[in-house]
């Protein structure tokens, strides 16, 4: 890669970049074609605040209300702006994991008004088409971007000035081994979690035996809240 492509439309990034709300209208109107609601609007600056500020908030909405579309256009914009570097997603399983890392990844890779306005993260990897093959031989101007894709993470363009230069999104099952995850930057620095997107953690069967509620309650409590670096302020919702 040579020179990057300039940003289309710097107003409508540096609108987007302190409102969550704005973000998600500009970047993704299609999945939010419909007015929010109150509870919406409390939502979205109730998790703007969890991201920015560290701390947790559990959401409990109808289903198709939109609370994971939500949370994946969240993590999105909090990994490009650089309030969070190392964005892991937790499902029940590893399948539903690797789903939404999936939809996280698509999203910034292939939606043109974030091409146009986030080309330091976009332009690379658009220019990948997805391939962790191709992703192992991109340099800018001869430096490695290091992206790395595979099921389960997935790293953004190492680029220098970058808010989000590496930074990184990773999946996990339920009942992964995750104790102590980071991820080892190629400036031999490491980064630990620091936003977690905990999704319908709690199956049907789960829900039927106590002593399994709170085995779940247990791990989210200590293991998963125990994965930042001591002293962060982890995100949590």
């Amino acid at each position: 890669l040579g020179p990057l492509p300039p940003v289309v439309d710097p107003s409508r990034r540096n609108a987007a970049k302190d409102d969550l709300r704005a973000f998600m209208r500009s970047y993704f109107g299609a999945k939010f074609k419909k007015p929010f609601g109150p509870i919406h609007d409390r939502l979205i600056e109730r998790i703007q605040d969890v991201v920015v500020n560290g701390g947790k908030q559990a959401v409990a909405m109808p289903r198709g209300s939109g609370k994971t579309t939500i949370t994946n256009a969240a993590a999105v914009w909090a990994i490009l702006n650089g309030y969070r570097r190392c964005v892991v997603v937790v499902a029940a399983n590893t399948r539903d994991a690797r789903r939404i890392l999936k939809t996280l990844e698509t999203m910034i890779s292939k939606t043109p008004a974030l091409l146009e306005d986030y080309p330091e993260a976009c332009y690379p990897l658009s220019k990948l088409g997805g391939s962790a093959l191709l992703a192992r031989g991109q340099t800018f101007y001869g430096t490695p971007t290091d992206v790395r894709i595979s099921a389960d993470s997935f790293r953004l363009p190492t680029i220098r000035g970058s808010a989000c230069s590496g930074a990184t999104i990773a999946a996990f099952g339920a009942n992964a081994a995750i104790r102590g995850f980071q991820t080892e930057n190629p400036d031999g620095s490491t980064d630990r979690p620091d936003f977690l997107f905990l999704d319908d953690l709690q199956t049907d069967q789960i829900s039927a035996n106590p002593a399994r509620i709170e085995a779940l309650e247990q791990k989210v409590a200590s293991t998963l809240a125990g994965l930042a670096e001591n002293g962060a302020e982890l995100s949590m919702i």
